[in-house]
């Protein structure tokens, strides 16, 4: 089997902080992961391996013998395993509960994410932008901008329908901060689900009560970003690698 670790990517952007009378704090990066490419890179390495790669298989039960996890039941199969990865996003604490883990109080925040007509101002090359004081989130796309006024709102682990509220808030942070991208005409709405954990950090690691049970959970709405090196991290503390130092921070034995 190939290492699981050997991917290459780019070297992606660099951070500087301004200051004026308006913004207080704002981070430009230069460049962005493509996700979708992304996507279908780390769906390319896995299949030039032994990894096998399947869609639309719901969890039903998690099957543990004696204090460690040995099987996965989904509609249609019983998988036997002797490691289960639970890197199920928004629905990661019912996949813990279905195996009797850890119960760690992860919760689902909806964001909204916005994006303009095209706009013949606007440069493709453009840095990202995310004003960390007003919470506003801007960038190139599709010949506009993809904006998101950074909402945070506890949502169930479901897919998240758009709330009009959240148009309004762009609109006043917009006006508020770039009064001279007050009169934006938005194509398209939609919203996805961060989940974070009380302290904020990543959950990387195997539950210190369940054998056989590993965290990759509470990733923030960082994951695409975050991907390639919490796939390191895991992969090394899975194959009894010296691990990163960051894996104690990460630990879920911290709950």
């Amino acid at each position: 089997m190939k290492n699981p670790c050997e991917f290459r990517i780019a070297n992606f952007g660099f951070g500087i902080s301004i200051r004026n009378s308006h913004v207080d704090h704002v981070q430009c990066w230069k460049s962005f992961i493509f996700s979708r490419a992304q996507y279908k890179g780390y769906l390319r390495m896995a299949s030039s391996g032994d990894a096998e790669v399947r869609f639309c298989g719901k969890v039903r039960q998690i099957l543990v013998r004696q204090g460690r996890v040995c099987a996965v039941q989904t509609g249609s199969e019983e998988i036997v395993t002797d490691i289960l990865v639970n890197a199920a996003g928004a629905w990661a604490a019912e996949i813990a509960r279905l195996a009797g883990a850890t119960d760690i109080p992860l919760t689902p925040y909806r964001r909204h994410l916005f994006v303009t007509q095209p706009l013949d101002w606007v440069q493709p090359d453009w840095p990202l932008v995310w004003d960390l004081t007003h919470e506003l989130y801007f960038r190139p796309e599709s010949g506009g901008l993809l904006l998101s006024p950074c909402d945070e709102t506890a949502h169930p682990p479901a897919a998240p329908a758009t709330d009009p509220a959240a148009l309004e808030l762009l609109a006043e942070k917009v006006t508020h901060c770039l009064l001279h991208l007050s009169d934006l005409p938005i194509r398209n709405c939609w919203a996805g689900l961060r989940t974070m954990a009380p302290d904020r950090r990543f959950v990387v690691g195997w539950d210190p009560g369940l054998k056989g049970f590993f965290w990759v959970a509470g990733l923030g709405g960082h994951g695409v970003t975050a991907s390639y090196a919490v796939g390191l991290l895991a992969a090394s503390l899975i194959l009894q690698q010296p691990a990163l130092s960051a894996g104690r921070e990460f630990s879920p034995a911290r709950f």
